[in-house]
């Protein structure tokens, strides 16, 4: 049993941390500095909120570039990003179809781009998707360093 002086500390302590957590208070992670336009102009890749779509758009550093989207396994749509703007840490895309080639557009794509993770919104009449990205040249960095350690512990016979 603590002694009745560090059990005040400790419940002092407790109701401090609980004060700040529900006045918001609570000191968040450190947070990095904003991405640059040079760091957007990548290419971007995700998955919707709901996992049915998969998303993929190059943004170039003269504000074009283009994209791609596909519902499950269904064949991929593309479309051109019109232009792009970037204003730390509000993203627009502005997607356009591409006249008599069949291709389609999403319209405008909004959000935000918080550490390394760009954030969409895509929204029509009755229907709105929310899309989680992240730079595609990051992801087969880590995707491949993943890979290469099963790949060397199986190479030394090493299983979990």
């Amino acid at each position: 049993m603590l002694p009745p002086a560090r059990r005040r500390i400790l419940g002092f302590g407790a109701l401090l941390l609980l004060a700040l957590f529900v006045t918001g208070q609570v000191p968040a992670s450190k947070k990095g500095r904003p991405l640059t336009r040079e760091e957007v102009a990548v290419v971007w890749v995700g998955i919707s909120q709901d996992e049915l779509y998969l998303l993929r758009i190059e943004l170039d550093s003269n504000g074009h570039g283009m994209g791609a989207d596909s519902f499950r396994g269904d064949e991929p749509r593309v479309f051109r990003v019109a232009s792009w703007d970037y204003r730390p840490p509000v993203i627009t895309i502005q997607t356009e179809s591409v006249g008599d080639e069949g291709l389609y557009a999403l319209g405008t794509l909004r959000g935000e781009i918080t550490g390394v993770a760009m954030n969409l919104v895509a929204a029509g009449d009755g229907w709105r998707t929310e899309y989680e990205l992240r730079r595609e040249a990051e992801l087969e960095r880590r995707w491949s360093a993943l890979k290469t350690a099963m790949s060397e512990r199986l190479a030394e016979g090493r299983l979990p």
